[in-house]
Order: C-alpha cells, then sequence, then structure tokens
C-alpha cells in the first residue's frame, strides 16, 4: 500500500476536547506532549508549582504559578496524563512550552526543566500511522469520534484487489481526544482490475475509485 502525506496539518492534530468552559476555548490544534519524567511521582506533581510567563522569555513579567493539574491534559500511550502543549519556542538559552490554564482559562508560556519530557505530535502522529497502517481493516468513518456510525470500505472483489500495490492511501488531517487516540483523515484510491472496467475508465478518463474518511487504531 503506497502512503502519502498531503497535508502537515496531520502533523497538528485537531484537539477533540469538548471543554466546558465560560472562557474562550483553547486552540483547535496541539504541537505535543509534555510528560513528567520517570520518577516524578503523581504526588510530587500534585503539589509542584510551575512559574507562568506571558511571553517564551524570562523579561517578560511572570503570570503567576500554577499546578501540573491546573492544566489541560491528554492521556499519553501509558494512559498516563500529560500536558497538551500547544506553543513550542527556543529563545537562544531556554526551551519553552505554551500550556493552557484551565483554571483562568488562558494561554501560558512555562520554562523546560529536566522534570518533564517533550514529545512533538510530529513523531507520535507518524509513528502511530506507520504502525496502524499495515493492520488497517478498511473501516473509514464519517467524522474522529464516532466508532458507532463506522462506514465500511471493501474493494468490489478482494481477490482482485493486492493491497500492497494497488491501494494509494493519501492522509490530509488527524485528530485527538482527550483519552488520547489519534484519528486520521485519509482518501483511498483504488484501481479497476476488472479488464473491461479498466478500459472503459481509460476512455473515458475517469479517476481511480477514491473513498474518504477517518481511520483509527481503534478497531483493531
Amino acid at each position: 500500500m503506497k502512503l502519502t502525506i498531503s497535508s502537515s496539518s496531520m502533523l497538528k492534530p485537531l484537539l477533540l476536547a469538548g471543554i466546558n468552559t465560560p472562557f474562550t476555548p483553547p486552540p483547535d490544534r496541539l504541537t505535543g506532549l509534555l510528560t513528567a519524567r520517570s520518577g516524578n511521582s503523581s504526588y510530587t506533581r500534585k503539589f509542584e508549582k510551575i512559574v507562568e510567563y506571558h511571553r517564551p522569555h524570562t523579561a517578560h513579567p511572570r503570570l503567576s504559578c500554577a499546578k501540573w493539574t491546573d492544566y489541560l491534559a491528554v492521556n499519553d500511550d501509558q494512559f498516563e496524563e500529560s500536558l497538551a502543549v500547544f506553543g513550542f519556542n527556543y529563545d537562544g538559552e531556554q526551551t519553552w512550552y505554551q500550556l493552557w490554564n484551565n483554571i483562568n482559562g488562558q494561554l501560558v508560556w512555562v520554562m523546560h526543566d529536566d522534570t518533564r519530557v517533550y514529545e512533538p505530535f510530529a513523531i507520535r502522529a507518524m509513528d502511530a500511522l506507520v504502525s496502524l497502517i499495515p493492520q488497517w481493516k478498511g473501516w473509514l468513518y464519517p467524522a474522529p469520534g464516532c466508532a458507532s456510525a463506522r462506514n465500511p470500505f471493501s474493494p468490489r472483489s478482494a481477490n482482485q484487489i493486492d493491497a500492497q500495490s494497488v491501494h494509494n492511501l493519501r492522509v490530509s488531517d488527524s485528530s485527538t481526544d482527550l483519552s488520547g487516540h489519534l484519528w486520521f483523515l485519509v482518501t483511498v484510491y483504488t484501481n479497476c482490475i476488472d479488464r473491461q472496467r479498466l478500459l472503459r475508465k481509460a476512455h473515458e478518463h475517469a479517476a481511480p475509485d477514491a473513498r474518504s474518511g477517518w481511520i483509527t487504531h481503534l478497531d483493531h
């Protein structure tokens, strides 16, 4: 199966948060996840004071201090809560992460320290996609998060289709929810193998059959 990435949007997934807040909601797309390094217990994180800044530089006055639990969190691969990162910056001396403070409903910048590990979604999404494609069973969903309304895709004759050589799967976007489940928006192109249909399509200058939808590892 040929895999094509048609847009860099899939490297910054849409956030399906469904957050009820009196404030302006957080940004639509995530940049990465910030996870406590192994050994930094949940008890320690609960009482840790994190210094917040208006801008990603120590020259800008800080807003206040907050706790780890004050920030919007997303589950990681081990179902541990990681903080949702909406921006990343390096000022020449320090690395900064932009987080969403649930308490006051605003974006803030925090400085990197050795108790935290940052994982870009660009890497996370590509790893998930590469592991998903070989196991994909052909299910296409009309929207992310709606596994109960799946739209099955199947070739007209499974015996006539070699998925490894015929299918072209093009990825254009991705999304995730607070449980850390990744979804990918794809278009699946299928070449008709039946000789008569193939000749007719060539005569009509028709494009290969195509279906679009969302795919997810939740099918496995």
